[in-house]
Order: structure tokens, then sequence, then C-alpha cells
């Protein structure tokens, strides 16, 4: 453990020397800022965002002049549907409730999306490719998790961002390492599974842990591991039949809280039925990206909402009808393009964690308008869906 770890501060380093060491600060600033830096409404908070993003846009496209065209016309349908998604939420602007706020969070998932497609393209085998995005995400999660203990010292912390995201790790993870025959890469994916399962449940995300078991339950299905598949099954049919003790393993898993903040989801059915309440109000092309959330300041004693605690409503919501069905149909494509290519490394991985973000999508408003580190991983993952693809398992 203590080994993989130094390999990951190792390639940390190599890219703190290399010529992207100020694309690294830019965006170690943007999830500072975005985990950490409340919006006060003092500016510092938004200028440190905006800085962020407008830098990282600048060096992408210092580093390949064509990135734009390159990332709409020559990748895949997973890549092109999230960008037409985006690109018509940047145009929700028109017509939008904030449209400043709109205009920037939507822009700022274009921008991600691309730096996803700039970074994977700089690798010319899946190996270091593989590599590359374990370390980008492990690390970006390990520090999220190292600042939250500093900020708030505790070992179990309800983090719902970084959870969320390594449930998103652990279940490409332990699906490839459950395939994988390389003995140097199985033992890089088994501390993988390790390092971010233990950040996963130290995060205490009901959300993200119930995702995580549903795409591990998967995962050892399309492994041929059907006995494992079995036992979850048994396991869940189990404790359905046997609901008392339900009660005292959920809140055993979650620190902090009371059965009927977990029943509500801390508040979430109340948030949930007014944000479709008002959706209702404009339900074709909705308030505009990121702000159905903002319609409704009283839902939580005058509070403003930051992440409508579900995708699909969260999409309902901004983007309307219009909005949700690309949603779906972008959802739909990337799960069919990484399925169909299962047999191939790495892209089981891919797929269980498509259907983990989607799951936990259902708790988590991370692409309907909370831009955080779940959502880059998510946006790296459809891209490997294309990269993998292009490159040999070697050079």
């Amino acid at each position: 453990m203590i080994r993989f770890l130094k390999d990951l501060w190792h390639y940390v380093r190599l890219v703190w020397r290399s010529k992207f060491k100020y694309m690294m600060l830019l965006f170690a600033l943007w999830l500072y800022r975005i985990d950490f830096m409340p919006d006060t409404g003092g500016g510092l908070a938004k200028g440190i965002q905006i800085v962020s993003v407008f830098g990282l846009l600048y060096y992408i496209h210092k580093y390949r002049r064509n990135i734009v065209s390159y990332s709409c016309l020559q990748t895949n349908l997973a890549i092109k549907s999230c960008l037409v998604l985006y690109t018509y939420a940047v145009v929700s602007t028109a017509w939008a409730y904030m449209p400043t706020l709109a205009f920037f969070m939507s822009f700022q998932n274009v921008v991600l999306v691309m730096l996803m497609v700039w970074f994977f393209n700089l690798f010319r085998d899946f190996k270091s490719m593989e590599i590359g995005f374990l370390v980008f995400a492990l690390s970006s999660v390990l520090f999220e998790c190292v600042v939250s203990r500093i900020l708030h010292p505790s070992v179990m912390i309800h983090f719902l961002g970084g959870g969320s995201a390594a449930a998103l790790i652990f279940t490409y993870s332990v699906a490839e390492w459950m395939k994988a025959k390389d003995k140097k890469r199985k033992h890089f994916l088994k501390y993988s599974t390790i390092i971010s399962f233990i950040l996963m449940v130290t995060c205490t995300s009901m959300g993200a842990n119930a995702a995580a078991l549903f795409g591990f339950a998967l995962a050892c299905l399309f492994a041929g591991k059907v006995i494992f598949a079995v036992f979850i099954m048994f396991c869940s049919l189990f404790l359905y039949a046997n609901g008392d003790m339900i009660d005292d393993i959920i809140l055993a898993l979650n620190p902090g809280k009371t059965m009927e903040m977990i029943e509500t989801g801390n508040g979430r059915d109340a948030i949930w039925e007014t944000l479709l309440n008002n959706a209702q109000q404009k339900p074709l092309l909705g308030w505009g990206y990121a702000c159905i959330e903002r319609t409704a300041p009283d839902v939580l004693g005058g509070q403003i909402l930051s992440d409508a605690h579900n995708n699909y409503i969260g999409m309902y919501g901004s983007l309307g009808v219009v909005g949700l069905v690309l949603f779906v149909y972008h959802l739909v494509v990337s799960a069919l393009s990484a399925f169909g290519h299962r047999m191939k490394v790495g892209y089981l991985g891919l797929f269980v964690a498509m259907v983990t973000a989607a799951v936990n999508g259902y708790s988590y408003g991370f692409l309907s308008g909370k831009g955080c580190s779940i959502t880059v991983i998510y946006f790296a993952i459809i891209v490997l869906t294309f990269c993998y693809r292009k490159v040999p398992y070697i050079k």
C-alpha cells in the first residue's frame, strides 16, 4: 500500500516537473474552489473559478489548436452527445433565470470535456493511458479527502463529492482487476480498488455506497464471478426479508445520521417536490442550466441550493423536456459504446463505472448543475470509450 502511494506521488511529481505543471496547478485551484470555498458574494471565489477555467482553456488551445473541431467532429457518439448536451445548455443562457450562472456553469463543462479529450490523447498505449486515468482520478479524490479532513478533523466525514468520485474509481478498478492477467496491471488495479473503497466508505455517502454496490454486482456478473454476484443478490434478499436488521446496518454505515434523515434523503424529498412543481411552469425548455435549484430559496429555510440532488430532475427543471431527452440519449449511447466492447480490456470497467454514475445520479446532481471531481471523472470515463480503442495495449 505504501509503495502504491509512493508511485502515485511519483507520477504527480513527474507532471509537476513537466511543462504541464501550470495546468495541474489550475485544476487543483479549481477543485479547491469548488469543494472548499463557498461563494459568499464577495467575488473572490467566483474570480478563482473563472481564472482557473479560462486558464485551462488557454493551455488546452495552446497545446492543441484544433481541440474544438477534433472533439466535435472526430470523436465517438458518447463524446459528441455530451458536447451537444452542454452546448444546448450554453444556449439556454438566452432564457435562463440567471443568465450569467447558466452560461458559466455550462461552458465550464464544455471546457472540462475538452480537457479530458486533450489529456488522454497524450498517451500512445493502453497501459499508460489507464495509469494516467487512475493517477488523475485517485490524486484528485485524495486531495479532496485530505483537505476536507484538515478542515474538519475526523476519520468519517460526510463528503458527497469525494465519496461519489471514489465510487466510480472503485467500480472501474474492481471490474478490471477481476479480469486482468497482466501481473503489474493487476497489482496496480488491486491497490486502486482498496484505496478507492476506503475513501468511498469513509465519506459516508449512502447514495455513492449503494451505487457502488450495484456496480460491483454487475462487475462480478460480467467478469464471470457469478458466485459473488449471486452472493450479493442473496444478501440483498436476506436483508429485504429481515427489515429490522436493515436499520441497524444503515445507521452503522452512516454515522451522524438518524433514520428520519436517511429515509427522507437528508431533505431530498422536499427538494424534489419543490423543484418538480417549479419545473412544470417551464416544461419544454426549462429555467436555464443549473437554474432550477435557484428558484427554490425557501426549501431549506432560505439557504440557496447549489445542487438538485438528482441529475434527472435537475436536467428536466433546468433544460426542460428537450434537455432531459438529450441527457438520457447521451447516457444510453455512452453505456452501449462501452458495453459493446466489454470483451476488450478496459471497457468492462468503463461500463460498470457508467452504470454506477447513472445510479448515483439519482441522489446527486453532478451533471445537471454541480461541477465537482465526480463530474470530471465521469467525463474522463466517457472520453476513454473513444481513446482506449485508438491505441495498442503496450507500445
